[in-house]
C-alpha cells in the first residue's frame, strides 16, 4: 500500500509541471505561481481538516517541526527550484534536485543508524546514472543555478526525514499538510514582497489552472505523507523518482519535446532503481500491524 501511495504521488508531482507550463505561457511569473499553488494546497487542507473534524492543536515539539518543515522543506524547496530552472537547463536542475534520495539514505544511516543495504546502494547507482541520462548530457547555465538546485536536494531530503522521524507523523493528516503549507507560503511570499508583486490581476482562467495545480499538489502530499511512514523515507524517496519520468513523458506528449536515446536509457535506469527499492520493501520484515494502524488513521 505504501508503494502505491508514493507511486501515485510521484505521478501527480510529475504531472504538475505541465499545468505550470501553461500558466507560465499565459504570462504569470514563476514566483506568483509558486506562492499561489502552495497557498491553494494549504487552504484545501484546512477545509478538509475542518470537514473531517480534525484537531489543529499543536504541542511545542510539533509547532517547531511544522515551522521548520514548512519554511525549509516546502517553501525553500519551491523557491530555490524555481530559481534554478531560470538559470540552468531543466535537465540539469532536475538531475541535481533528485540527488535528495541519496541524501535521505545517507542521513538515515549517519544520523539514525539505519542500515545501508545493498538494495539501497544499487538504487543509488542506478538513480544517479538514470538522472544523468534524463539530463541528456546537458551542460551550461550558471554555477549559482546549480547551487540553487543543490540546495533543493537537501531541503526536500529534510522534508522526507521530518515526515518520517519527527513529531509530524503524530499529527492528523490534514492538519499536518495545512501547517506545512502555511509556513511554506511564508517562504514563497518573500520573493513576491521583495519584487513588489501581488496576486492582483490574475485572470479567471489562470485561477482555474492555479486551483488545479494546487489540488494536484494537495492530493500528492496526502499520498506522500501516507506512504513515507509505511515504506521509510529512503525507499519512498527513490520510488518518488517516477516524478521526472512522468514530467518528461507529458512534455513529449503535450509540448512535443525531444526524447533522445540517452534520455530513454536514463528513464530505464530510474525504473530499475524504483524496482530495486520496491524489492527491498517487499522483502523487509516490518511490523505489519503498525502499518495497518497507520492506514486506519
Amino acid at each position: 500500500m505504501g508503494i502505491i501511495c508514493i507511486l501515485l504521488a510521484a505521478v501527480l508531482f510529475g504531472s504538475n509541471p505541465s499545468v505550470e507550463n501553461f500558466l507560465l505561457s499565459s504570462g504569470l511569473t514563476s514566483d506568483l505561481i509558486a506562492f499561489a499553488v502552495v497557498a491553494v494546497s494549504g487552504l484545501l487542507a484546512l477545509i478538509a481538516g475542518i470537514l473531517r473534524k480534525e484537531s489543529f492543536r499543536l504541542t511545542r515539539p510539533q509547532l517547531i517541526a511544522v515551522v521548520l518543515t514548512g519554511l525549509i522543506g516546502r517553501g525553500m524547496t519551491e523557491v530555490c527550484l524555481i530559481q534554478a530552472y531560470t538559470m540552468v537547463p531543466a535537465g540539469v536542475a532536475t538531475m541535481v534536485h533528485f540527488f535528495f534520495p541519496t541524501i535521505v539514505c545517507a542521513a538515515s544511516a549517519l544520523l539514525f543508524h539505519e542500515k545501508l543495504t545493498w538494495y539501497k546502494a544499487a538504487a543509488v547507482i542506478l538513480a544517479v546514472c538514470g538522472l544523468y541520462g534524463i539530463a541528456d548530457g546537458q551542460t551550461g547555465g550558471s554555477i549559482t543555478g546549480v547551487l540553487f538546485a543543490g540546495i533543493t536536494s537537501f531541503t526536500f531530503a529534510f522534508y522526507y526525514l521530518m515526515t518520517e522521524r519527527s513529531s509530524l507523523k503524530d499529527l492528523p493528516p490534514m492538519a499536518m499538510i495545512f501547517y506545512v503549507h502555511l509556513f511554506g507560503a511564508v517562504t514563497c511570499a518573500a520573493p513576491l514582497i521583495a519584487r513588489g508583486r501581488s496576486l492582483a490581476g490574475i485572470g479567471g482562467g489562470q485561477w482555474i489552472l492555479l486551483i488545479i495545480s494546487g489540488t494536484m499538489c494537495f492530493a500528492a502530499f496526502i499520498l506522500l505523507n501516507k506512504g513515507i511512514p509505511l515504506v521509510g523515507g529512503g525507499t519512498a524517496a527513490f520510488i518518488n523518482m517516477l516524478e521526472p519520468i512522468t514530467s518528461l513523458m507529458l512534455s513529449v506528449i503535450l509540448f512535443k519535446s525531444r526524447l533522445s536515446a540517452m534520455t530513454a536509457v536514463g528513464c530505464f535506469l530510474i525504473v530499475g532503481a524504483l524496482f530495486v527499492s520496491a524489492l527491498e520493501t517487499r522483502g523487509s520484515n516490518g511490523n505489519l500491524s503498525s502499518q495497518a494502524e497507520i492506514l486506519r488513521q
